[in-house]
């Protein structure tokens, strides 16, 4: 996947399928890991305005097959991050004159999502939300199938989907 100027990511493309499900699932496991995170972690939160619908009533549409604008629009839990921005920069700036620091640095740590853990991973999702094992065990069977396997067909225990932005004409992704 095209990543910036020249350079490119590992990614790969799912069914709709395997999008629908991944959708469900992260619908119901968000608001669970949300409530475990630290107040210091800005981005990907679940969304705090307006409302969102019932997971029992998710998918339910008997007069269309596809929703509406407005509706697919409640369906999106995270917020954006030009949302947090300005929360994250006035946090800093106040840890920046509270602590009296002299620099603060961004960073990003390349290839991230290409070395997440799976063990791991499985162990925080089942530390955390133990009442829904069998969707996490879902979850992980996907991730593992999601993977790229090596020369010889063995696929790694690592690495995960990169969340990506869909833009206007482009192919669905999430």
């Amino acid at each position: 996947m095209p990543k910036t100027g020249l350079s490119v990511r590992p990614g790969s493309s799912l069914d709709i399928e395997d999008h629908i499900v991944f959708f469900g699932i992260a619908y119901l496991l968000a608001p669970v890991l949300d409530r475990v995170l630290p107040s210091s972690v800005f981005h990907f939160r679940i969304r705090k305005k307006g409302n969102k619908p019932h997971p029992k009533h998710l998918f339910q549409n008997e007069h269309h097959p596809l929703l509406a604008k407005q509706n697919r629009k409640l369906l999106r839990i995270f917020g954006d991050w030009y949302e947090v921005w300005p929360e994250f920069i006035a946090e800093a700036q106040k840890l920046y004159e509270k602590e009296g620091f002299k620099y603060l640095v961004e960073s990003d740590i390349t290839a991230y999502f290409e070395n997440v853990s799976h063990p791991l991973l499985a162990d925080v999702l089942r530390q955390h939300a133990y009442h829904q094992l069998p969707l996490i065990n879902l979850l992980m069977e996907m991730i593992s199938t999601w993977a790229t396997p090596s020369f010889w067909g063995v696929r790694p225990q690592r690495g995960i989907r990169r969340a990506m932005r869909c833009r206007a004409g482009s192919a669905l992704c999430f």
